[in-house]
């Protein structure tokens, strides 16, 4: 008869009940101001505020732990204002063991102006670590959002736009003219053409790119070129004669 009944009786599972800090520091100094005034002891207290006793001096330590992030004014990782419920930075990083290289890649590349995202930051983590390069792109995706959390990085919106120094590609350029010149020295002139587009996108630019939290002025790169409804197609031969232009607009093919 007493199987029966246990059987059918419904067990409620048990839930752990979650605090936010600003609850736990009035909690603190609420059982603090009862003891040193003599009105309850600590567990007397405790049961008023319907938590279990050794709760208050696992928050106490816990809140002090608190203060002294914020007296360190080191960047946190996690959030520690009066909402949070938990002051706990999480699991290691998968890409912990590449961390300084990466982080020294991505200030490089904000130092020339370049723009950075996710998807920068996971090439460049693929590159360095061959086991997470076999990872899948689902958590390629988690562990560099976690990774760019914790560095402190956001994305945000470019305050400054400057183009790249044409003296930064000057030597580039030499090389690649000497390298076509010596392929087409034997070549026939009026064989060897040349078409150029204007304007071209060379590169896609957004406006968004990771920087450190706080950062008033960001810094990124534009093309020189910009978007137009009509594309001009001009090409010369190596003889120096001018073929005939192409003229390409933006239109539908029924008119």
């Amino acid at each position: 008869m007493v199987d029966e009944i246990e059987n059918h009786i419904p067990i409620t599972p048990v839930t752990r009940k979650s605090f936010s800090l600003e609850f736990k520091r009035y909690a603190v100094r609420y059982i603090d101001n009862a003891v040193a005034n003599k009105m309850a002891s600590v567990t007397a207290a405790c049961e008023y505020l319907c938590i279990p006793h050794f709760y208050y001096k696992r928050w106490k330590t816990m809140l002090q732990k608190v203060d002294d992030l914020k007296k360190a004014n080191d960047f946190i990782a996690f959030k520690i204002n009066s909402g949070s419920r938990k002051i706990h930075p999480g699991r290691p990083s998968e890409l912990e063991d590449i961390r300084s290289g990466l982080s020294r890649s991505i200030f490089e590349l904000r130092e020339q102006g370049i723009q950075v995202s996710n998807r920068t930051v996971q090439n460049h983590a693929s590159r360095m670590s061959p086991a997470f390069n076999e990872k899948s792109m689902k958590a390629k995706k988690a562990s560099v959002t976690r990774f760019v959390k914790k560095m402190g990085y956001t994305h945000r919106i470019g305050t400054h736009v400057a183009q790249k120094n044409h003296k930064d590609t000057e030597d580039d350029a030499l090389h690649f003219m000497a390298m076509m010149r010596e392929k087409v020295a034997e070549m026939d002139p009026d064989d060897i053409i040349n078409m150029d587009q204007t304007p071209i996108p060379y590169s896609y630019h957004t406006s968004r790119t990771l920087a450190l939290k706080g950062t008033k002025t960001i810094h990124v790169r534009s093309s020189t070129s910009e978007t137009k409804r009509a594309t001009l197609a001009a090409t010369v031969s190596g003889s120096g004669k001018l073929l005939k232009p192409f003229l390409i607009f933006k239109d539908k093919t029924d008119g």
